[in-house]
């Protein structure tokens, strides 16, 4: 019976010590192959299962997250993908049109191209789990490759200012709290964008009034 146990807790426990420590140890790693944090995001423009063109530039000014995924059929395994597909699907409903959160899940195939069946079980999932943001397939792992992904799922937070502020390499159950706290700095950093650019477009009015009220003042010698 003990050995058992002792089974089990190998089985079940290491994992989840193993995966806690990559996700923390990539969280303080500022790159992954091709991009750091403070770069700007690679562009790129795909259809999603629906059929709309999703581009990344249509979303500028917006706080983006991108996460790449993949399906996990092995059941075995503790589906990372999936959990954080859930976990980034409530905050896109909350926060999607009171701060214009955008959220794009990158389905990275198999065997660089999708087969019909591949595509089928991700419009399932995204059906049963009722993924509002838009899932685009990464079609001969172009966009993959452009990111420098090196694990499964990777996730890069983009803030209003169009720089990558946070970079993710994994999503174990202990990265909630984390995420949460990054997205909401995320949203944070477009409200302060958004009174900057406003005092930006204020400031130069105000010094036009004050200009013309001394300009004015000066004529009539007062």
């Amino acid at each position: 019976m003990q050995s058992i146990v002792h089974v089990l807790k190998v089985v079940i426990v290491m994992p989840l010590i193993i995966a806690t420590f990559l996700f923390f140890y990539a969280g303080n790693c500022s790159a992954l192959i091709d991009v750091e944090e403070g770069d700007a995001p690679k562009q790129f423009s795909m259809k999603s299962l629906d059929g709309r063109v999703v581009s990344l530039s249509d979303m500028d000014g917006n706080p983006i997250i991108i996460v790449f995924w993949k399906l996990m059929d092995d059941k075995s395994f503790l589906d990372y993908s999936k959990d954080e597909l859930l976990f980034l699907n409530n905050y896109y409903k909350r926060l999607h049109l009171s701060e214009q959160l955008e959220v794009v899940g990158v389905y990275i195939p198999k065997d660089q191209y999708s087969t019909h069946e591949e595509v089928q079980k991700i419009k399932q999932l995204a059906d049963t789990h009722k993924i509002a943001f838009p899932v685009v397939i990464d079609e001969g792992m172009k966009l993959y490759e452009k990111y420098g992904i090196i694990a499964l799922p990777s996730t890069f937070m983009v803030g209003s200012g169009g720089e990558i502020e946070y970079i993710s390499t994994s999503f174990p159950l202990s990265a909630g709290p984390v995420f949460s706290q990054r997205i909401t700095e995320l949203v944070s950093s477009r409200e302060s964008g958004i009174h900057l650019r406003t005092a930006a477009k204020i400031e130069p009015a105000e010094r036009r009034a004050s200009y013309s009220t001394q300009h004015k003042c000066t004529k009539r010698l007062c």
